[in-house]
């Protein structure tokens, strides 16, 4: 019973109060007999009941305690009825188990995937510092040294120890050197030392950056305040530099693509060879097996093949006697044997037949030695071929990534040269009016938000929200319109808050389709016509959805200030869909934004 054989695990009882099966992921999956009905994990110190019941050593100890009756058939039990079931604790070790560990493949058996946890590269390890947080084990270097807040960090103005965590404060604050007054290298403005470095490369006008082609070839520096001017200025210089960027990049992978079929060539070519030096292979072992073999009486030579021809004092008589070696093989290879070519001492006579006895043994051997080395070489040989393709696939991948990246960044260029280059004048085309229409009205897509546009290449940057099933008390009646302002380039040589005219027009697409001259109206006149409204800013009015878009005031949705100003009652929903407005599934929206101060 328990209290005499299992004194062992008594002793573990108190160590182990937790513990329960063993939850891992197992390979095959856990048969159910394996199984503990009360934690309904793999059996962990599985032991038996007089019933017949198999736990959990912990699980079943734990339940009779508070209740002495077994948890399946409710018989009376108590721990004297409980027994160790060493044979299946044996059968439960030898089940393989995955590493619990993420990104992990490792599966063994269960007896091992402790010690394999506890060595496992990717196992979770919490910070020795104390800063709480958890990596894998090929991490904790890097965190230690770069990434944790808990570690001392060397400040190199002052020469003093702080934690990562109080860097701001160390440098703000406490640092002499850091806080002295020094002055720009490129503008003069004095500030504190620790500032340098973002006025230098965020916030100074005239400190040089270099070019945003610079990786396709245009090599100049201008200061941050002429960069626009040298953007503005050198559009066609630099897309062909983009061109030759391409150019070079599509001549590149036109090799690799040369050079990858070469190699799938040798692949097939190689293949070919095998595939012949087995057929030749399986020939001459198809020969070799069909030569008869004649029985002896003479005892076996131990080291001779199987298939070896077996001389002694006489042949039995296993053929008819005017059937002799001559006139089964030939007399050619008979006529000129020698008693030395008999077998000598061994009593082994050669036949003349390829592959058989002594010469067998001589010729077979380097025949499949020779065989082997080939086979070596091949697969040496393939296994390059293989490693160059795999190398060439990786450089072709990366040629065509670098392709749809560039050709992206070519896009998006473009789009901001337009953007940029509009002066004002925007028109923005809402397609799929119908779904987004249906989305604004269930809810799914109540906002609509325009690219940004400038009222010139260095001017203030704009976006338009358009909500298609209206706002507050209109919703389901009319189409909202609302003009933002949002984070710009040179907002900080810019005048604020925004004073200027700006114009918001719905273009009826299907008078000026027909050739029509439309006169515009208000949204409040008859429709068939351009429905327009017009916005005049004033320095007086201190709007807050004219201020510069900053940390401070809006700007949380990415560079857009949160508060706009438009109109609520645009134009109704009805006549966008009935009076022309609409033209293939879009509507188009024309905005002109006139700025007094640039």
């Amino acid at each position: 019973m328990l209290k005499n054989s299992g004194g062992n695990l008594e002793e573990k009882r108190k160590d182990e109060e937790e513990i329960a099966g063993y939850d891992y992921e197992f390979h095959p999956q856990l048969d159910a007999k394996y199984t503990c009905p009360i934690c309904l994990l793999a059996l962990k110190q599985p032991v038996q009941t007089l019933c017949g019941h198999r736990f959990c050593y912990q699980c079943i100890i734990t339940c009779i305690r508070k209740r002495p009756r077994c948890p399946v058939d409710q018989e009376s039990l108590d721990e004297s009825q409980i027994f160790q079931d060493r044979s299946t604790e044996r059968e439960v070790l030898d089940l393989r188990a995955k590493c619990p560990n993420k990104s992990c493949d490792v599966i063994t058996e269960l007896r091992y995937i402790q010690a394999h946890e506890n060595g496992c590269e990717h196992r979770s390890i919490i910070c020795s510092l104390g800063c709480g947080m958890k990596m894998m084990s090929w991490e904790v270097e890097d965190h230690l040294n770069e990434k944790c807040q808990q570690r001392m960090v060397n400040c190199h103005n002052c020469g003093q120890n702080y934690l990562a965590k109080n860097q701001k404060i160390h440098v703000t604050e406490e640092c002499e050197q850091a806080n002295k007054l020094v002055q720009c290298p490129h503008c003069n403005r004095e500030m504190k030392r620790y500032k340098i470095r973002g006025h230098v490369t965020g916030d100074c006008i005239k400190a040089p950056i270099n070019c945003v082609f610079h990786k396709v070839g245009c090599l100049q520096q201008h200061s941050r305040m002429n960069i626009c001017t040298h953007m503005e200025k050198s559009t066609q210089i630099h897309l062909q530099y983009l061109l030759r960027h391409v150019s070079k990049v599509e001549l590149e992978n036109d090799k690799l693509t040369v050079e990858m079929n070469k190699m799938k060539k040798q692949v097939q070519n190689h293949q070919q060879d095998e595939e012949e030096e087995e057929d030749d292979l399986k020939k001459w072992k198809l020969k070799n097996n069909n030569i008869p073999v004649i029985k002896m009486k003479s005892e076996p030579d131990p080291g001779s093949p199987q298939q070896m021809m077996k001389v002694g004092s006489g042949v039995t008589q296993l053929f008819p006697t005017d059937i002799t070696p001559e006139t089964l093989f030939g007399s050619s290879n008979f006529g000129t044997s020698s008693p030395s070519d008999a077998g000598g001492s061994n009593g082994m006579m050669n036949l003349g037949v390829p592959g058989i006895s002594g010469r067998r043994r001589r010729s077979l051997s380097p025949c499949r030695s020779s065989e082997v080395e080939t086979r070596t070489e091949f697969e040496n040989k393939f296994v390059k071929i293989e490693h160059l393709v795999r190398e060439l696939m990786v450089k072709m991948e990366f040629q065509n990534s670098q392709m749809k990246s560039l050709n992206s960044k070519m896009s998006q260029i473009h789009d901001d040269q337009l953007l940029r280059n509009c002066n004002g004048v925007f028109y923005w085309k809402i397609n799929d009016f119908d779904r987004l229409r249906r989305e604004a009205v269930t809810g799914e897509t109540p906002v609509l938000n325009s690219p940004g546009f400038y009222t010139s290449p260095w001017g203030y940057r704009l976006s338009i929200r358009a909500n298609l099933n209206g706002v507050d008390d209109v919703i389901g009646s009319y189409v909202s319109l609302f003009i933002h302002m949002m984070e710009g380039e040179n907002d900080h040589l810019l005048t604020w808050p925004f004073t200027g005219t700006i114009s918001m027009t719905l273009v009826n697409q299907r008078q000026h389709s027909l050739g029509m001259t439309t006169s515009t109206t208000t949204a409040t006149s008859s429709a068939n016509f351009d429905i327009s409204e017009k916005i005049e800013v004033g320095k007086r009015r201190n709007l807050e959805a004219f201020k510069r878009c900053n940390n401070a005031n809006g700007g949380g949705g990415g560079g857009r200030n949160d508060k706009g100003y438009g109109f609520v009652y645009f134009c109704p929903i009805r006549s966008v869909q009935t009076d022309g407005f609409v033209m293939n599934d879009s509507i188009l929206v024309k905005i002109q934004a006139t700025s007094c101060t640039t």
